[in-house]
């Protein structure tokens, strides 16, 4: 049997990461990858999230949980790239 991940797009809600788990909730508007400093070219994920209150914040994707009892997509990876026109 195949394991899903889920899938997690713009427009989704997401919660800041905190030990216990209580962080803001936002709507995740924009993701960009980037290099990870001028010295160090692997890629990361930053994340746009606007908050209540209209604030916006931008932080790396490891700061970030799904929102428990949110639905979200299921996502086969290995299903997705057999559709992927290369």
């Amino acid at each position: 049997m195949k394991n899903s991940l889920i899938e997690i797009s713009i427009g989704d809600l997401v919660q800041e990461k905190h030990d216990n788990n209580n962080g803001r909730i936002g709507i995740l508007k924009d993701i960009k990858l980037v290099p990870n400093g001028v010295n160090n070219p692997n890629l990361i994920a930053m994340l746009y999230v606007l908050f209540p209150n209209d604030v916006f914040s931008c932080q790396t994707a490891n700061n970030f949980v799904p929102c428990e009892g949110e639905m979200y997509k299921e996502f086969y990876p290995s299903a997705h790239f057999s559709k992927l026109k290369i």
